[in-house]
């Protein structure tokens, strides 16, 4: 019976590791001053902690904190001025820490988002912006 119990146990285990997804976030296909991004991410465990730095510096200082998410997407309007070098960083609640490749901020047709003002709105996130103006909207979407 003993081996039967250990079995039923390994099995259990198995299977909660083969649930369990390792923590992943997409990095955008582009960044445009003043428009509209979509951040997604997958696995971990929620709820997650946005956070960008330099493309140059990634493992630096913070330069905007996109706050505590509970879903899986945020829509973020892009606020850094053209030529910015950003990464995306996600924790999740265990502590893991993934981040996107680097990816600069292109030129938009406006450039009134980039006032040096701190500003965050959007439902179910609450945050500061350092350097930069924030707006963000947060979506369930599953991907």
């Amino acid at each position: 019976m003993k081996f039967s119990l250990f079995s039923l146990s390994a099995v259990i285990a198995l299977i909660g590791g083969a649930l369990a997804q390792d923590l992943v976030i997409n990095t955008p296909s582009g960044l445009t001053q003043c428009l509209p991004t979509l951040l997604s991410w997958s696995g971990g465990t929620g709820p997650y902690f946005l956070t960008i730095t330099s493309g140059t510096d990634p493992n630096g200082n913070t330069l905007a904190n996109l706050g505590e998410q509970s879903g899986t997407s945020l829509t973020w309007t892009e606020t850094f001025p053209q030529g910015t070098s950003l990464v995306f960083n996600v924790r999740d609640q265990t502590g893991t820490v993934k981040q996107t490749a680097p990816v600069t901020v292109q030129t938009g047709g406006s450039t009134d988002c980039t006032s040096s003002t701190s500003v965050v709105s959007g439902s179910s996130t609450s945050a500061a912006a350092e350097s930069s103006s924030v707006a963000v909207s947060t979506t369930s979407a599953v991907f």
